[in-house]
C-alpha cells in the first residue's frame, strides 16, 4: 500500500457498508450539507439532498411484476448531474446498464437485447436512436423529467426497493470481446466497495478534494473513478456535459479542482490548445492529473507534467476488475514513466502459456482474483472458460514485473483493438462488412498511430466481377457501426493470413499491410487549398503538408478534427458532417466533394448552390412584385445605383412590395442599395436555404460589386440570410463596415466573425431579448464578438409601417455613417421590465411545479 493512505475514517464508508444504499446513507450523515454534485451555472445538491433525491427515484424504479432477479433498466442520458442522480437511483434499487448515447439504432437493438433490458430511461435530450430501438422491441421507456438540480424524476408507480444482496450485481457494462459480440460484464455491490477505497488509496482522496468529471458516464472510468470513489470520501464533483478543452480551462480556474483524469487523446488536446495560446505554465489548484485507459506517450506526460507542475498518475484497469489493476503512486513515491505502478489490492501475476508463474522481469499474460473481479460474464461458458483458469482471471495483456513490484505491459494476447481508450472488437467490424453484398470476406486489424496509440485498419476479398470504392464501404458501415469503429484503411486483398485452423491471423494483417507511405507532396492549386493547408499544419504541428496528405495518419484525432472541422465551416464557408471526416480527410478529396456533392449523400456538405426550381419560384415572386433583376442568372434586385462614394448597402428583405419599395424610396438617393429577395413565402424555410441563398447572392455580389467595402444588413428570415452572406463575404476576404440585423437571434450569431448590430422592436415581446439574455450577467460571453444592441419602434413586422420605418431608417442611416444611435429615454426601463416578467413567470412556474409535486403525492 502506498504511504499516502487517507485517514482511516474516511474509508469506512466502505468497510462498514455492504451495497451502494448503505454506503450513500453513511456518507450522508458524515456529509450531509456538503456539496456532492457542482453543475457550474445550474446549481449544487449536498449530500443530503442528492441522498433524497436518489432515494426519491429508487422508489419509483418498478417496471415489471416480480421476476428471479432485480429489474434491470438500461440508461441513455448524456452526461451531466441527471446522469450522475439516475445511475446511482438505478444501481441502489436494481441494475443500472448505462449505455453510450452515441449508439447507431442497430446497435441499440442489439445491446438492449443483449443486456436483457426490462425498460430503459430516456429523457428529452436523449438520441432519438435510442428511443426508435426500444420501440421496436416494444421495450418499456421511462420518461425522465425534470432537471438538475430540483429533478430528475420519472413518471412511474412508486414502490419499495426490495432487499439489495451484496453479491447481486449494481451495474452490468457491456465490454468487447473477440468472439463478434459485446460481453456482459456483472459488476456487484461487493466488487465495487472493494474497488472504491483502493482507488482512494492510490490518490489519497479525502474530502478537501474537488474532481473535475469530463468523461463519459457509460464508461466505468466515469461510473466508478469519478463518481462513486469520490463520494466514498466526501468529496465535491464537478458535473459537466463532457469534455470540452475551453471549458476545461474556465473551470480550472473558476471552480479549482484538484485533480483531473482523462485519456491521453485527451490530454493531447489540452495541451495542444496550451500550446496555440503559447502558455508554458498553467497555475491551478490541481494536485495530479490521472492518465487512464490506454498508454500514454513518455513525452506527452512530461510536457502536462511541466505545464503544470503537478505529477501524472498512470493506471492499469479493466471494467472486469471494477476497474483499478494497478496504479503509479503520487509523490514522495518513485514514479517510472514506462511503469503503470503496482497493485493496491488486487493480486496480480505473470504466467506463460501453460498457466505457470513466472519470475521478475520475464514477460507473460497478467491475470489478477480477488474481491473486486467480477464472477464471471453473463451467459458466456465459453469465455468465462478461457478467461478464468486456476482461480485466476487472465486479463489478455502481456505484460512482466520488476523485483521491486511495479508492472509494464508489452502488448496484448487477445486482438482488442484500443483506439484511443474506445475498444472495439474486429469480428464485430468484420460481421458488418462481411454483410455486403460485394464483400466475400473482410477482416479489420490494428494499425499504430501517433497519437491514438493504435487505429483500425480492413483487408477486403471482393466477389468475382465485384467493384466498390472504399468510399461506399465506410457510407455502408456508417448505417451499422459507432464512427470510431469504422476502418481508417480499407485494403484491397486477393488472400487474408490464416492459421491451420482457419483462423484469421491478424497480426500478420498488420504486418503484411502496415499504414501507407506518406504520399509525394501535391501542393496547393487554388487559394481554398493554401488555407486548409495552413490550418492543418498549425492544428498538427506539421511542415510540407500537400493536399494528398491523410489528416489522421499526420497525427490528427477525433478532438482535432471537431476543431479543424469548424475552424473549416467559420473561415471559408465549407460545411462538413462530423461523421464524413473520414471520407474527406484529404484536401484534394475535400475539394473534390465539394464539388460534387449530392444532397442526399449521408456524408454530403450542405449544396452551396439553389436549385433550378428555387431560383425561378424566387424569380417569379420578384417579377410579380414589379421589381427589376439585375442579374439574369440571380434573383438580386436592385434599386438606388447612383454613381458615389457612398459604401454600398446589401439588403435582404423578406417582403418586396410592403418593405424594400418604402424603404428605397425613403432612403437617400445617394446611398447605393442592393435588395436581396429571403424567398418569403414562396421557398420552403428548410434547414440550409437560407444559407444556400448566401452563397448564392455572394457570387452575384461579387459580380455587381467586385471590390471595396460593403454594408450587409436584413430583417426577420432576411437577417439569417444577412447573417450567413455576411460570415461568408467576411471569410473571402471581403471588408463588412457593419451587419445589421433586425429582431433577428439564431445561433449562428455566437459564431460571427466580426462587429454586428442587432436592432430590437419596443413592442416586439422581447422575444429576441430573451433569447440571448442581453445585459444579464456573463451576457457576452457566449459570442466571439458581442452585438451592439438597440431599440427601433415597432412589433415583428412592422418596421417598415409609415409610422415606424422613420425609426428604422434614422437608425440605419446612423449605422452607415457610424455616428450615435438614436435613444429613448424610455428604453432604459424595458431591461427592468423585463427581469420582473422574467421573475414572474419563473414564480409562477415554481408554484405551479410545486401544487403539481404535491397533488401526484396526495
Amino acid at each position: 500500500m502506498s504511504s499516502n493512505t487517507p485517514p482511516p475514517a474516511e474509508l469506512e464508508s466502505c468497510s462498514r457498508s455492504t451495497t451502494l444504499r448503505e454506503l450513500l446513507c453513511y456518507v450522508s450523515d458524515i456529509y450531509g450539507d456538503r456539496p456532492a454534485l457542482i453543475c457550474p451555472n445550474k446549481g449544487i445538491l449536498s449530500y443530503s439532498m442528492l441522498v433524497e433525491r436518489v432515494e426519491s427515484l429508487s422508489r419509483r424504479l418498478l417496471v415489471a411484476p416480480p421476476k428471479t432477479r432485480p429489474s434491470r433498466i438500461a440508461i441513455v442520458l448524456p452526461n451531466g448531474p441527471d446522469m450522475a442522480v439516475t445511475l446511482l437511483s438505478v444501481a441502489c434499487a436494481g441494475v443500472a446498464a448505462p449505455l453510450n448515447p452515441m449508439c447507431t439504432c442497430y446497435e441499440f437493438e442489439r445491446d438492449y437485447q443483449l443486456l436483457d433490458a426490462d425498460a430503459v430511461i430516456l429523457g428529452e435530450n436523449s438520441p432519438s436512436n435510442a428511443r426508435t430501438a426500444a420501440r421496436n422491441l416494444s421495450l418499456r421507456i421511462l420518461e425522465l423529467s425534470g432537471t438538475f438540480p430540483h429533478g430528475p424524476e420519472l413518471k412511474t408507480i412508486p414502490f419499495d426497493p426490495p432487499p439489495i444482496h451484496p453479491d447481486q450485481p449494481a451495474l452490468v457494462l457491456l465490454t468487447s470481446g473477440t468472439s463478434g459480440e459485446a460481453k456482459r460484464v456483472p459488476l456487484t455491490h461487493r466488487n465495487l466497495l472493494t474497488c472504491i477505497p483502493q482507488i482512494c488509496v492510490s490518490l489519497n482522496l479525502t474530502s478537501d478534494d474537488k474532481v473535475l468529471s469530463m468523461w463519459e458516464q457509460f464508461h466505468v472510468g466515469g461510473l466508478i473513478d469519478l463518481l462513486l470513489a469520490p463520494l466514498a470520501v466526501g468529496s465535491s464533483i464537478l458535473c459537466t456535459e463532457g469534455f470540452d478543452v475551453r471549458r476545461f480551462y474556465e473551470l480550472l480556474e473558476d471552480q479549482s479542482p484538484t485533480w483531473f483524469q482523462a485519456v491521453p487523446a485527451t490530454l493531447h488536446e489540452i495541451m495542444a490548445f496550451a500550446r496555440k495560446d503559447c502558455r508554458t505554465k498553467i497555475p491551478s489548484n490541481l494536485r495530479f492529473v490521472r492518465s487512464v485507459a490506454a498508454a500514454l506517450p513518455e513525452t506527452l506526460l512530461h510536457e502536462v507534467e511541466e505545464c503544470f507542475e503537478i505529477p501524472v498518475i498512470q493506471t492499469f484497469g479493466m471494467t472486469e476488475a471494477s476497474p483499478l489493476i494497478t496504479s503509479t503512486e503520487l509523490p514522495p513515491e518513485t514514479r517510472i514513466p514506462d511503469s503503470v505502478g503496482r497493485s493496491f489490492g488486487t493480486e496480480v501475476g505473470v504466467f506463460d502459456s501453460e498457466g505457470d508463474p513466472l519470475p521478475a522481469d520475464e514477460i507473460g499474460e497478467l491475470a489478477i482474483r480477488g474481491p473486486n473481479v467480477m464472477l464471471g460474464y453473463e451467459n458466456d461458458p465459453e469465455a468465462n472458460e478461457k478467461a478464468f483458469r486456476h482461480g485466476w482471471f487472465f486479463t489478455g495483456d502481456l505484460g512482466c514485473r520488476d523485483s521491486e513490484g511495479n508492472f509494464y505491459l508489452k502488448g496484448r494476447v487477445r486482438e482488442l483493438i484500443n483506439r484511443g481508450g474506445e475498444k472495439i472488437s474486429p469480428p464485430e467490424v468484420d460481421q458488418v462488412f462481411n454483410a455486403h453484398p460485394a464483400v466475400e470476406q473482410a477482416a479489420s486489424y490494428s494499425i499504430p498511430h501517433p497519437v491514438l496509440g493504435e487505429d483500425i485498419a480492413l483487408a477486403v476479398i471482393l466477389y468475382p466481377d465485384q467493384a466498390v470504392s472504399t468510399e461506399d464501404l465506410k457510407i455502408y458501415a456508417a448505417n451499422q457501426l459507432s464512427p470510431f469503429k469504422i476502418p481508417r484503411h480499407i485494403i484491397f486483398t486477393d488472400s487474408l493470413p490464416k492459421g491451420h485452423t482457419g483462423k484469421i491471423l491478424r497480426r500478420k494483417l498488420s504486418e503484411r499491410f502496415p499504414p501507407p507511405d506518406r504520399p509525394d507532396y501535391s501542393p496547393p492549386r487554388v487559394p481554398v487549398e493554401i488555407k486548409l493547408v495552413e490550418l492543418w499544419e498549425s492544428e498538427l504541428r506539421v511542415s510540407d503538408v500537400g493536399i494528398d496528405d491523410d489528416f489522421f495518419d499526420l497525427g490528427g484525432d477525433s478532438l482535432s478534427a471537431v476543431r479543424v472541422l469548424d475552424e473549416i465551416q467559420q473561415r471559408l464557408g465549407i460545411e462538413v458532417s462530423f461523421a464524413s471526416v473520414g471520407r474527406f480527410s484529404t484536401i484534394r478529396n475535400l475539394m473534390d466533394a465539394r464539388r460534387n456533392a449530392v444532397k442526399d449523400n449521408p456524408y454530403s456538405f450542405t449544396s452551396p448552390s439553389l436549385t433550378e426550381l428555387e431560383m425561378d419560384t424566387a424569380r417569379l415572386a420578384v417579377m410579380a412584385s414589379g421589381m427589376s433583376i439585375t442579374q439574369t442568372n440571380g434573383i438580386v434586385v436592385s434599386a438606388n445605383q447612383t454613381a458615389t462614394e457612398r459604401v454600398p448597402l446589401i439588403w435582404c428583405f423578406n417582403g418586396l412590395r410592403k418593405e424594400m419599395r418604402p424603404w428605397v424610396e425613403a432612403m437617400e438617393s445617394t446611398q447605393p442599395i442592393y435588395g436581396l429577395y429571403s424567398g418569403g413565402g414562396h421557398l420552403a424555410d428548410t434547414s440550409d436555404v437560407n444559407s444556400r441563398l448566401a452563397s448564392h447572392y455572394l457570387s452575384e455580389i461579387q459580380s455587381l460589386i467586385p471590390e471595396g467595402p460593403i454594408h450587409v444588413g436584413g430583417n426577420c428570415r432576411g437577417a439569417h440570410v444577412a447573417a450567413h452572406l455576411a460570415m461568408l463575404a467576411h471569410q473571402s476576404g471581403r471588408e463588412i463596415k457593419s451587419t445589421i440585423l433586425v429582431d433577428f437571434f439564431q445561433p449562428l450569431m455566437f459564431k460571427m466573425p466580426h462587429p454586428y448590430h442587432l436592432l430590437i422592436g419596443r413592442e416586439s415581446g422581447f422575444r429576441v431579448y430573451r433569447e440571448f439574455h442581453w445585459k444579464k450577467k456573463g451576457w457576452e460571453s457566449a459570442f466571439s464578438h458581442p452585438p451592439r444592441v438597440s431599440w427601433i419602434d415597432g412589433g415583428h413586422g412592422e418596421y417598415f409601417k409609415p409610422s415606424c420605418l422613420p425609426d428604422l431608417l434614422s437608425s440605419v442611416q446612423s449605422i452607415l455613417e457610424g455616428s450615435p444611435l438614436p435613444h429613448k429615454k424610455e428604453d432604459r426601463f424595458r431591461i427592468a421590465k423585463h427581469r420582473v416578467q422574467d421573475s414572474l413567470e419563473k414564480t409562477i412556474c415554481n408554484l405551479a411545479s410545486i401544487v403539481h409535486r404535491d397533488q401526484n403525492q396526495t
